[in-house]
This record gives structure tokens, C-alpha cells and sequence, in this order.
């Protein structure tokens, strides 16, 4: 039983393991650039910004603009798989999201078309009303911002649409654009204000209006508190969400592994029960051969009793007993 000492004993130390990890945080966000999601979201939700730069990625003219928000959940029910977009955006006619990809491990790069199909698929169950009628869909628009090139052929962006596979290769007109920017982009398939974006995040070096403004506003929320606050927060909340999961993922692991340690146990007693089974088998079948050699041979007066009990290494009486029982 935990004394009350130890309680608090335990609170100090949880305490302090709280307060050491805000210290680590704080500086790890006095040095967030644009391409770390959180910071991108708290650079775009400042409406301004966020239209000059979907203006610009999409080449559009966007107005407007009802909403701007970061890190907006949605899901459909409570049982199915929910998202988190980095920027969500929606005007009169257009919905836009906007992510910021900074992770190029192969599975994560695999999974990218069909995500941005979920993503979609989100906006559009989010947009249109029960009653509604599909014409009422606005166009949507999915961004992700790599900082890998997704596909590895060098385009600074790689630009989607439904389009069908025959004839005169017509749009489909579903509203439906996917968009993947490379910031590592060696093809220059974009506008001069696309690539100067791209190679801002990519280097760090702001060298138009629109890059200085980025930068601007990202060295202002180093200092800014709420900022940091809210990052502490989401931070912290990621932190044990993980460690709930990797709780859970452990203790299915462990589960996992008795049932299969159990199934290999019982796989195993069974070959060891069979092997001996036939081991003990043959060797009775042995002695049986032998006793039923030596009792024709006891029979037909060629061999003594004593002889025959020297052969299976038993007395006299114990040979007696086994002929008697037929073993």
C-alpha cells in the first residue's frame, strides 16, 4: 500500500518530469520554421497571409473567405476515422486544405494518394447538408506542402484532376484538385512566386515580399505567448495520446504473444507426445518380437529359461510373468 509520503512523493516527481519537458519544448519552439505543421497552421490562420498563399499555390484569385482555421478535427461518427486538417479554409464557392508535410518514410509516402482521397472525401460530407443537392458542392481543394518529392520525378508540383482515361481525355468536372508541392523540386513546372515559396521552406531564405512576410510572421510568434502556450498544450496532449498507445500496443503484444506462446506450447507437447508415443511404440514392438522369438524357442527346447532371461536382462520369474501376460 502507497503511503500518502509516497503520493506525494510521486506528484513532486511527475511535477518536475512536467516542468523539464515545458523547459525542452519552449526551446524546441523558438526554433519551429514554416514547415513544422504547427507553425504553418499559426502563420496561415491569419486570413491575409492564408489568401496570398493559396492564391499562389492554386493560381486563383480567392475572396470571400468565411473561415480560416488550424488544426480542425471532423469525423463522421464516433466509431469511424476521424482527420486533423493543418489549415482548413472555405469561401462563398471553394474549400481548401492546406497540410504541411515534413516526414518522408516510405509507408507515409505510400499512403498520400489515398489519403488525400479520405481528406477529400471529409471536406465534402462536411460541406453538403442533408437536403442538399450535389450541385451544391463547392470545389475542393487538398494541398500537401512535401518537403520530399512524393512521386521522385523532380516536379516542383504535381497537379491532379479526374480526368478520363479515353477518347479526348475530358475533365470529369467533379470540382475535385489535389495538389503535391516539392520543395525539392529540380523541374520548374510552377510560377516564379511558387518556386521562390518552395525554395523559402526548403532553404529558409526569404527572397520576395511574400516569402519576407512568412518569415516575419514566423520570428514574431517565437515570442509570442499564447503561441507557445497552445503549443505546450498540443504537445503535451500528443505526448500522451502516444504513450496510451504504445500502452495498449504493448499490452495487445503481450496478449498476442501467450496465445502464441500457448498454441506453440500445445503444438509442441503434441510432436513430443507422438515422438515418444513411437519411440515407446517400436520398443515395445521390439520386445514383443523378441519374447515371441524366445518363447518358440523355450517351446521347441532349444534354449534354457535362464539363457532366455539373460537374453531380455530380466529373472527368471520376471520372464515367466511376461510370457504369461504376452509382453
Amino acid at each position: 500500500m502507497i503511503s500518502k509520503q509516497q503520493k506525494n512523493e510521486l506528484t513532486v516527481a511527475e511535477r518536475l518530469e512536467r516542468e523539464e519537458l515545458a523547459a525542452k519544448l519552449t526551446k524546441e519552439f523558438t526554433k519551429l520554421t514554416i514547415t513544422d505543421d504547427f507553425m504553418f497552421g499559426k502563420v496561415m490562420t491569419k486570413k491575409s497571409i492564408c489568401v496570398k498563399v493559396l492564391n499562389i499555390l492554386t493560381g486563383r484569385e480567392i475572396e470571400d473567405v468565411h473561415c480560416v482555421i488550424d488544426q480542425r478535427a471532423m469525423r463522421v461518427t464516433s466509431d469511424s476515422k476521424g482527420t486533423r486538417y493543418d489549415i482548413y479554409v472555405e469561401t462563398e464557392k471553394e474549400t481548401f486544405d492546406a497540410e504541411m508535410q515534413n516526414k518522408g518514410d516510405e509507408s507515409l509516402i505510400k499512403e498520400l494518394p489515398k489519403r488525400s482521397r479520405f481528406y477529400q472525401g471529409m471536406i465534402d460530407l462536411n460541406v453538403l447538408k442533408k437536403g442538399d443537392n450535389y450541385e451544391e458542392l463547392k470545389d475542393s481543394y487538398v494541398i500537401f506542402i512535401c518537403t520530399f518529392d512524393p512521386f521522385g520525378e523532380g516536379l516542383y508540383c504535381y497537379n491532379y484532376e479526374n480526368t478520363c482515361k479515353d477518347g479526348e481525355r475530358r475533365l470529369l468536372g467533379d470540382g475535385r484538385n489535389i495538389l503535391f508541392f516539392n520543395t525539392k523540386g529540380t523541374v520548374n513546372n510552377v510560377s516564379k512566386e511558387v518556386k521562390a515559396m518552395l525554395d523559402y521552406m526548403e532553404t529558409g531564405k526569404a527572397n520576395d515580399e511574400m516569402t519576407k512576410t512568412l518569415d516575419y510572421e514566423v520570428e514574431q510568434l517565437h515570442f509570442d505567448g499564447p503561441a507557445l502556450a497552445d503549443y505546450l498544450i498540443r504537445q503535451m496532449q500528443q505526448r500522451e495520446r502516444d504513450k496510451k498507445a504504445e500502452e495498449r500496443g504493448m499490452k495487445r503484444g503481450i496478449e498476442q504473444g501467450m496465445k502464441q506462446g500457448i498454441e506453440q506450447g500445445i503444438k509442441q507437447g503434441i510432436e513430443q507426445g507422438m515422438k515418444q508415443g513411437i519411440e515407446r511404440g517400436m520398443k515395445q514392438g521390439i520386445e514383443q518380437g523378441k519374447i515371441s522369438m524366445l518363447k518358440q524357442f523355450l517351446d521347441g527346447n532349444l534354449i534354457s529359461i535362464e539363457d532366455a532371461a539373460g537374453q531380455m536382462s530380466v529373472t527368471v520369474e520376471e520372464l515367466g510373468k511376461m510370457l504369461e501376460s504376452g509382453l
